[in-house]
């Protein structure tokens, strides 16, 4: 990636093209709810295969002008950039390379960059920093995703981000729909055989991340 146009403005034309992804991804999103899709898949395929041109097109932003950020465009285009990285899931070395190029600059907000290293540990299936990832358990309900030293050392972490408690986050969620342990497992089973598909790990990152995390 070209770190040497990181502040040269991008066009109007380009900026409105971000802000067209998140508006289509949105658009997606919804409708695939409504019809009662999303819950069929763990990830499901049309919303895949949008998130993988979306990150195309912002990998060849970035290789022209450097990543989106308030001082080379604005800060609605910067936060549409930063979804579509998150998105893009299924391409392991562009979040991960696109992270390790932004993580210093000083007109990143530290909060999206806080998001971005933590679903990267996510799907690694490494612990995470500052608690923003949540999962389903072996059991069946959704629960903060392992953590990186104990509640308490995250806690710190999220307070110097301004961010709440895990335990006042964790009320966003009581009213999420639980799973049966089958269904539940079927999940991970489905998750775990995409984690290596894509590269994000392979089985021994898997089976470690069993033994140590346990749910």
């Amino acid at each position: 990636m070209n770190t040497r146009k990181t502040f040269k403005m991008i066009p109007k034309t380009i900026q409105n093209k971000l802000i067209a992804c998140l508006k289509k991804d949105q658009e997606l999103t919804d409708k695939l709810k409504k019809e009662g899709q999303l819950e069929a898949h763990r990830y499901h395929p049309l919303l895949e295969e949008m998130h993988k041109t979306h990150a195309i097109f912002l990998n060849q932003v970035i290789q022209d002008y450097g990543f989106p950020t308030p001082k080379n465009s604005s800060k609605e285009v910067s936060d549409a950039a930063f979804i579509v990285l998150q998105h893009a899931i299924s391409m392991p070395l562009f979040m991960i390379k696109t992270f390790e190029l932004i993580q210093h600059q000083l007109d990143v907000n530290p909060i999206t960059l806080a998001y971005l290293e933590d679903r990267i540990h996510f799907f690694k299936r490494k612990p995470q920093r500052f608690g923003t990832q949540y999962d389903y358990t072996l059991e069946g309900s959704l629960e903060v995703w392992w953590l990186d030293g104990s509640i308490e050392d995250v806690d710190v972490r999220r307070k110097n981000l301004g961010l709440p408690t895990i335990e006042e986050n964790n009320q966003r969620f009581e009213n999420v729909k639980r799973f049966t342990k089958e269904e539940a497992n079927r999940m991970r089973d489905r998750q775990n055989e995409w984690l290596i598909k894509t590269g994000w790990c392979d089985k021994i990152d898997i089976k470690t991340c069993e033994i140590q995390y346990g749910k």
